[in-house]
């Protein structure tokens, strides 16, 4: 892994899987780095979650994360059309749900824009 420049924390909470990501994942190395994480969360891994997935609802909320890496996107969507996971995306950065109502990422990932307290 390389050094990276955000924390990926969560639980597996029977079939709900919560992740807290805080700081942006700009990078491709970034996003693998974050897939690591994600999946040890999970207590899966890519090639097993594709045939026993072990959540059914993703809920993930980026704190003080942009810019997000298109990768992000493309990996949510893939849970969401491939692997039928109800994701819902929440960000406290409205550049981030700004740039997605173009493409109707919102919609498809039922994104919400929250305000962190610090």
């Amino acid at each position: 892994m390389s050094e990276a420049n955000f924390e990926v924390t969560g639980s597996l909470d029977s079939k709900t899987l919560n992740i807290e990501c805080h700081g942006p994942i700009e990078s491709y190395e970034d996003f693998k780095d974050f897939k690591v994480a994600f999946f040890e969360i999970a207590k899966s891994d890519p090639i097993s979650h594709m045939s026993n997935p072990t959540f059914t609802t993703l809920n993930i909320m980026f704190i003080e994360s942009y810019p997000i890496s298109d990768n992000i996107f493309g990996f949510l969507l893939k849970l969401k059309i491939r692997d039928k996971i109800e994701v819902n995306f929440m960000t406290d950065d409205n550049r981030v749900l700004n740039s997605s109502v173009h493409i109707h990422l919102d919609e498809k990932l039922n994104m919400k824009l929250f305000y962190a307290t610090k």
